[in-house]
């Protein structure tokens, strides 16, 4: 999600970064009136100092995989 003009807009977050290689999972959710609920993509232990970017093209995806880079 990302804020946009103040209101929360969806993402596919996961998609995003890998190209399209993964998709989000399709999950179900039970709501509760007496509490908020908060989801969110969490990249686990990454270089504060290096930028995040989409991965590569699948052909440099595949690439990457032979090569075991």
């Amino acid at each position: 999600m990302d804020v946009v003009g103040g209101a929360w807009m969806p993402a596919e977050d996961v998609s995003i970064m890998c190209n399209g290689i993964f998709r989000s999972p399709v999950h179900r959710v039970v709501t509760n009136d007496e509490k908020e609920r908060i989801s969110l993509t969490i990249f686990y232990s990454v270089n504060g100092e290096k930028d995040l970017e989409p991965a590569a093209e699948e052909e440099e995806y595949e690439e990457q995989l032979e090569d075991g880079s």
